[in-house]
C-alpha cells in the first residue's frame, strides 16, 4: 500500500513543489495522491483527512502551457460521495487507474475513524504502510 505516485511518489515534497505551496506548510494526513503527465497534459488527485477528522480532496490538472499552480483547493468530501464517485464514475485518467486504491482508502478511513479516532489516524495509516511493505 503506497500513498504517493506517480509524479509525488517523492512524498510530501513533490506537492509542495507542483502546486507551488509554501515549503514549511505542514503535511496533512495524505490518504492517497497521485500526478501523471502525459501527451503535453497532467493531472493530479489527492485524498486527505482534514484535522477535524473529514476527508477533503484536491483536484488539478493542466495543459502544456501550465503546470499545478495555484490549483490548490481543498474541497470537503464525504465517505459516501467518494463511494458513488468512484463506483459509477470516471472512464479514465487518475481516477479511474486508482479507482480501487482510492476506494480501499475510503473504506479504511471508515473503520479506522471508529476504531482509533481522529487524532491517530496519522499513526494508523503508518502502521498500515509499514506491515503492506
Amino acid at each position: 500500500m503506497k500513498i504517493y505516485h506517480d509524479n509525488f511518489a517523492d512524498g510530501w515534497g513533490a506537492l509542495l513543489r507542483e502546486f507551488h505551496l509554501a515549503d514549511d506548510m505542514p503535511e496533512p494526513c495524505i490518504l492517497f495522491a497521485s500526478y501523471t503527465e502525459e501527451s503535453y497534459s497532467g493531472e493530479a488527485y489527492v485524498l486527505m483527512v482534514l484535522p477535524n477528522g473529514s476527508l477533503a480532496e484536491v483536484r488539478g490538472s493542466h495543459c502544456s502551457c501550465h503546470g499545478l499552480e495555484d490549483q490548490w483547493d481543498i474541497e470537503d468530501t464525504t465517505v459516501e460521495a467518494l463511494r458513488h464517485e468512484f463506483q459509477h464514475g470516471y472512464g479514465y485518467g487518475i481516477m479511474h487507474d486508482y479507482k480501487h486504491d482510492i476506494l480501499a482508502r475510503v473504506e479504511w478511513f471508515e473503520r479506522m475513524r471508529g476504531a482509533v479516532g481522529v487524532e491517530h489516524l496519522r499513526d494508523a495509516l503508518a502502521a498500515a504502510l509499514a506491515l503492506a511493505s
